[in-house]
């Protein structure tokens, strides 16, 4: 918990540096840049493309796999493996209910971060300037809950550190739900927006945003710490490989199911709000898990 906890911090910090570097681009004029549009834009899949290439380096470089992972790659035996693991996962109580805890929960965050800055220009008007510096400050906030993720874990247990983290982020769901252009909870502020941050619900549009930065580390640096108490020791690879296969394929339902609400009614706001529910099903599976598995607090 400790070491996901860190390594959850540190990579936002390195998301910073490569944010900013990008951000100074789009603030410099040169030639080369000024012929292309969205040049700074562009930069960013390259910049970040630096950013992993250099980060990873020291692992590829100094990190050797076992003797005897060096055996001959065999693809339908790797396939049957697949198969047998998701068979043995879906047989095990805690196993079952902590993949379907990483999907449903996943789903719900990966919504609300790839959709929260979208509510926010949408809402208030902010611009990419704006926005960039809302990024800093959430990433900032996200760091900093990767750090205290670190010291809950060694507190509070990694299952209850994860349900502490979908809690937060449900909370700050709510937050950023409640505002409106000029209002808080249908309750008019009688302020205006006029610079960005002056007004008292993009304040609150801000806090929410924070506490959904926070939460976020807590969950997935739990996520990871858990799935290593729990797996099996003879299918630790395999077990985090389904973990990582988990993540990816459901990543589709989230958005479709926002996309279908948004169709239906014309408002980002009630489909931001399904991320709600994925994010209570989540924490749902993670209280439901037997407890005679994993480290308790």
């Amino acid at each position: 918990g400790i070491l996901s906890g860190l390594a959850f911090g540190f990579g936002q910090l390195a998301g910073i540096g490569a944010l900013l570097l990008a951000m100074a681009l789009s603030e410099t004029e040169l030639p080369a840049l000024a012929a292309i549009p969205h040049a700074a834009e562009r930069l960013a899949g390259p910049i970040a493309a630096l950013a992993m290439l250099l980060l990873l380096l020291p692992a590829v470089l100094f990190l050797r796999d076992p003797p005897e992972a060096s055996r001959p790659y065999n693809l339908p035996a790797a396939v049957a493996g697949l198969h047998a693991t998701l068979r043995a996962a879906w047989a095990d109580r805690t196993l079952r209910l902590f993949f379907l805890g990483r999907a449903v929960g996943g789903d719900g965050l990966s919504l609300v971060f790839a959709f929260g800055a979208v509510l926010a220009g949408q809402t208030f008007g902010w611009k990419a300037g704006t926005l960039a510096g809302f990024g800093v400050a959430v990433t900032l906030a996200s760091a900093a809950g990767g750090f205290a993720a670190a010291m809950l874990d060694r507190r509070l247990g990694a299952r209850k550190t994860i349900v502490f983290g979908l809690s937060a982020v449900l909370a700050g769901l709510a937050g950023l739900l409640a505002v409106g252009p000029g209002h808080i909870l249908g309750v008019e502020t009688g302020v205006p927006l006029s610079r960005p941050f002056a007004s008292p619900q993009e304040r609150l549009f801000l806090g929410a945003a924070l506490l959904v930065a926070v939460g976020a580390g807590p969950a997935l640096s739990g996520m990871r710490a858990l799935m290593a108490e729990i797996a099996p020791p003879e299918q630790v690879s395999a077990c985090f490989g389904l973990y990582a296969l988990v993540g990816k394929a459901t990543n589709f339902v989230g958005p479709l199911l926002l996309g279908l609400v948004i169709s239906a009614t014309g408002s980002l706001r009630l489909g931001l709000g399904t991320a709600g529910l994925f994010l209570l099903a989540g924490i749902a599976c993670f209280l439901a898990m037997p407890r005679g598995r994993f480290r308790p607090a």
